[in-house]
């Protein structure tokens, strides 16, 4: 759907979430999960807007339309020939968009992927219990850097936009495991060092509760890519930053770059480059803004 189909659409929109999973990597091994919240102004605005968008995408991509056990306000689509299975429910003032595809299973059986849906739309709204969302007037005053952490960050360069647009941001540490590749231990990590934000742009920056805690965030980082990564030299007179190249050298370079960990009392710092010169540069850099008050 494209993003006019989706304003012409989506009346009531104001802001959304997303996140996704894959079983295995490659992700095209094994089935893949992709999960909206989309918040509209009201209950019957999100719900009609469902209505909308589920009304469109079955024109646009036909498939068989289903029921799922529990949820009969749902809309359920499914695509035995693309292999995928699409849910549309409005809860409240939200519009849940579920995805799932399932490219290797044969024959392929929209059976297994309703069970999943129903998994996760049951914990989904299981969590949003502790939802409370923000009035939609107070939004231009949500503090968009706490603690000026994203200030000490290393800001984008320009060819790391998308599309001119700056992703920086700053998340807490729940909203932070998105973004992780390992969430699961990672929020086992976040959890034993104190992790409370984590701040996103041209560098990532962990704080810690305190400095031990910081030491076991980098030992937990380190370890969950010791598979494929191998110790490089660290940069010039930074004994305390730890650096990894892949040990694979037929990887993608844009996707496994250089890395280094960079530790500064609570904080913890990761800084990635196309190459040893750049990488050491942003490390050094990093380790500038932290350091200073």
């Amino acid at each position: 759907m494209s993003d006019e189909e989706f304003a012409e659409l989506a009346q009531g929109f104001s802001t959304g979430w997303q996140t996704s999973a894959e079983r295995r990597s490659p992700v095209w091994l094994g089935r893949q999960v992709s999960l909206q919240i989309l918040r509209y102004s009201d209950a019957s605005a999100a719900s009609a807007a469902g209505d909308r968008l589920a009304e469109r995408q079955a024109r646009n991509l036909p498939g068989e339309s289903l029921r799922l056990a529990d949820f009969a306000q749902a809309h359920v689509k499914w695509s035995p020939s693309q292999k995928y299975l699409d849910v549309w429910l409005a809860h409240d003032s939200l519009l849940l968009a579920l995805h799932i595809d399932d490219p290797v299973s044969e024959p392929a059986e929209a059976a297994p992927l309703l069970e999943i849906s129903h998994r996760i739309l049951v914990d989904e709204i299981e969590a949003l219990k502790s939802y409370a969302p923000t009035p939609i007037a107070e939004f231009d005053s949500i503090p968009v850097d706490v603690d000026g952490l994203l200030s000490r960050t290393l800001p984008l360069e320009d060819s790391q936009k998308r599309m001119t647009y700056d992703q920086s941001m700053l998340l807490s540490a729940r909203a932070a495991l998105h973004y992780e590749i390992h969430p699961a231990s990672s929020k086992a990590a976040f959890e034993n060092s104190g992790v409370d934000l984590v701040s996103f742009s041209g560098g990532r920056v962990y704080r810690a509760r305190d400095a031990a805690g910081a030491a076991r965030l980098m030992a937990a980082l380190i370890a969950q890519n010791s598979v494929g990564w191998k110790p490089m030299d660290r940069p010039p007179n930074m004994p305390m930053v730890e650096c990894f190249g892949t040990e694979d050298k037929t990887m993608n370079v844009s996707w496994y770059p250089p890395v280094c960990f960079v530790p500064i009392g609570r904080f913890v710092a990761r800084v990635t480059g196309k190459n040893p010169q750049e990488l050491y540069q942003k490390a050094a850099a990093q380790y500038k803004l932290l350091v200073s008050e």
